[in-house]
């Protein structure tokens, strides 16, 4: 989560070396208990064909994919065991890259974000 007023938040895909970023009612990020610095889960879908508009490819994009959309498994399941185990396995490297490219691109780009409904 990198705000809660407004809400932001950073979807990190190591595939491509990149994040999306979500918009979200900060009303609706309180409901979860959430504040900047937040840790979530992510799930993307990855896709092919013209480059997303809002999204920078780093250097360790590993992939021929050019877009991804994300998901955050922590609004879409009450598992909350699951997520937990899930965020225990992450290498919390994800998290640092994540908001580094997150911090760079809300300088680049401050109004651009997408949607975080799973279904726009």
């Amino acid at each position: 989560v990198m705000s809660v007023e407004p809400g932001r938040v950073a979807a990190y895909s190591d595939m491509l070396d990149c994040v999306a970023i979500l918009g979200y009612n900060p009303d609706f990020l309180r409901e979860f208990a959430l504040r900047k610095g937040s840790r979530l889960i992510g799930v993307n879908y990855y896709t092919k064909g013209a480059p997303d508009a809002d999204i920078v490819h780093w250097p360790g994009k590993c992939s021929t994919w050019t877009g991804f959309n994300p998901m955050i498994a922590d609004f879409l399941t009450d598992d909350e065991d699951r997520l937990d185990d899930r965020k225990a396995t992450l290498n919390p490297d994800f998290y640092d890259r994540c908001r580094e490219l997150a911090e760079v691109q809300l300088k680049l780009r401050p109004d651009m974000r997408r949607s975080g409904r799973p279904i726009p």
